[in-house]
């Protein structure tokens, strides 16, 4: 008996618990089938939580993205608007009091200076513009709301990432609860049976290859297991 590898899906261990789990019933080993039953049920409820529990993080990532570009285009709206005022205005006050490193460290901060960056950018247009100038009116709306929303999708993406993370664990555990539950299951059917008519309840290559594919397969058995006459 070979067990499906440490890095295998855990739709592989389901398919392969399955195949016990029938060969089990209809056997009439109820009470081993069972346990194989619940385990195999386990390591599916868990890794469909994963899986749900991955959306999550998906829209945070496309919300906290999503802001961010909102973020960069007023930055970038202020500077086209500012440089066009005259001729050398890019040389003059107070372009080169709001842009003194060149849009890029606003439009290109990482991510974990993207707050402080662009409370950086609103201050700016706070002390270098009139209350009236019309991108100072325009534009520091836009970044305080856009930064508030900021807070929140990292604070949401964070949540999520960690939920996600703890969900992976629990499908670790119930992994490995199965693989023990097989390598159990394995014991007490050598013991009950020997280890040559064993074999016979858990898959080998031949038919795990017939099943994916739909027709004949390799006559090799997986290795470390024996193939019944």
């Amino acid at each position: 008996m070979r067990l499906p590898s440490e890095s295998a899906a855990p739709q592989e261990r389901v398919s392969f618990g399955r195949y016990v789990y029938t060969r089990l019933k209809r056997a009439k080993l109820e009470d081993l089938a069972q346990n194989v039953d619940g385990a195999n049920k386990a390591v599916k409820a868990a890794a469909r939580a994963v899986e749900d529990a991955n959306e999550p993080v998906q829209d945070g990532q496309a919300v906290r993205d999503s802001i961010d570009d909102d973020l960069d285009d007023s930055a970038q709206n202020s500077r086209l608007a500012l440089g066009s005022r005259s001729l050398h205005a890019t040389d003059e006050s107070p372009y080169k009091d709001i842009f003194p490193r060149g849009i890029e460290y606003y439009t290109a901060a990482p991510q974990d200076k993207e707050v402080q960056v662009f409370s950086e950018f609103k201050q700016r247009l706070e002390t270098h513009l009139p209350a009236t100038d019309a991108v100072r009116t325009t534009t520091v709306p836009l970044v305080t709301q856009g930064l508030t929303d900021y807070a929140g999708a990292i604070d949401s993406l964070t949540k999520a990432r960690n939920a996600h993370a703890i969900l992976k664990t629990a499908l670790e555990t119930a992994e490995e609860s199965w693989g023990l539950l097989m390598e159990k299951t394995y014991g007490a059917l050598v013991a009950r049976f020997g280890k040559r008519k064993a074999e016979r309840y858990f898959p080998r290559r031949k038919r795990a290859e017939a099943t994916e594919n739909g027709g004949e397969a390799s006559e090799t058995p997986v290795p470390g297991t024996t193939t019944p006459g």
